[in-house]
């Protein structure tokens, strides 16, 4: 599994984890 780019839902998982880290910049 190495997609040259990153899913759909990897995409929103990292937003999720961005929005958990409470640092706003």
């Amino acid at each position: 599994m190495a997609d040259p780019a990153p899913s759909k839902s990897d995409i929103e998982e990292i937003f999720k984890r961005l929005r958990a880290i409470p640092s706003n910049k």
